[in-house]
C-alpha cells in the first residue's frame, strides 16, 4: 500500500531545472510514496494509466505533476495536510499558463477565463482547473466512471469546434457527482518552457497585491 503516488504524464524530455526540483521535493516522514512516469501516450491516456497504477498500489492520493511545472519543495507535504484535514476530493496548486499574462489555470463558472478573485495563501473553491500540479483523493475515481480522462472534441458546424480538455472534463464530472474541488493560493508554481524561461504569476496581479502582507513569508520561484 502506498499513501501518495507521484504521477507524471511526460513527453519524454525534461529540463534539468525540473529534475533538480523533483530531487528536492519534501515528503511527509510518516507517509509512503512512489513515483510513476508514463511516456509515449496522449495526456488523457497517460492520466488513465496512472490512475490504474495508483489503484494497484492501493494509494490514498494521486499527485499529478506535469514535466514542465516547478513546484515549491513543500507542495506535497502541504497538500497531504490539507487533504487529511479537509473533506475535499481535489486540491490544485496555482499554475500559470506559459504566456506573459501568466493566467492561473483555475476556473469558476461565471468567469470567462481564469479566476483571479482570490488572495495569496487562501484556499478557495473552483469548478475546474488544470492538473499540472494537482492532488486527488483516490476515492474520487469511484464517483466518476471510467475512462476518467477524455479529450472531447465535437464539431458544431462549419468552422466551429467545441473542445474540453481531459482535466477540465474530469473536474466537471467530479463536481457534478458532488465532489469538492479546492485550489491552494499558497502554492505558487512556475511553468518552464523549452528555452528555460519560467512563467509565474505577474507581481502586480490581484491575488498577490491583496496578499502582499503575507508574501514576506513566502519565497517566490
Amino acid at each position: 500500500m502506498t499513501d501518495v503516488l507521484i504521477a507524471v504524464p511526460s513527453r519524454g524530455n525534461v529540463r534539468v531545472e525540473w529534475a533538480s526540483m523533483l530531487m528536492t521535493l519534501e515528503m511527509p516522514v510518516n507517509l509512503t510514496y512512489a513515483m510513476k512516469i508514463v511516456t509515449g501516450e496522449t495526456v488523457e491516456d497517460a492520466r488513465n494509466t496512472l490512475v490504474r497504477e495508483a489503484r494497484e498500489l492501493e494509494a490514498k492520493y494521486i499527485f499529478f505533476l506535469d514535466d514542465d511545472v516547478l513546484v515549491p519543495n513543500q507542495t506535497i507535504s502541504r497538500m497531504v495536510y490539507v487533504m487529511e484535514n479537509d473533506d475535499c476530493d481535489l486540491l490544485t496548486a496555482i499554475v500559470p499558463v506559459k504566456s506573459p499574462g501568466g493566467e492561473p489555470c483555475v476556473f469558476r463558472k461565471g468567469h470567462a477565463s481564469s479566476y483571479w478573485g482570490w488572495t495569496f495563501n487562501e484556499r478557495f473553491s473552483v469548478d475546474s482547473c488544470g492538473m499540472a500540479a494537482c492532488m486527488i483523493r483516490m476515492d474520487a475515481f469511484e464517483r466518476v466512471p471510467e475512462p476518467w480522462f477524455e479529450w472531447i472534441k465535437e464539431s458544431k458546424g462549419p468552422g466551429h469546434t467545441f473542445e474540453v480538455g481531459e482535466d477540465v472534463g474530469f473536474c466537471e464530472r467530479l463536481k457534478d457527482a458532488g465532489g469538492k474541488l479546492l485550489a491552494d493560493g499558497g502554492i505558487l508554481c512556475g511553468h518552464i518552457d523549452e528555452s528555460g524561461k519560467v512563467y509565474t504569476l505577474p507581481d502586480d496581479c490581484g491575488p498577490l497585491e491583496r496578499g502582499k502582507d503575507k508574501l514576506a513569508e513566502f519565497v517566490k520561484l
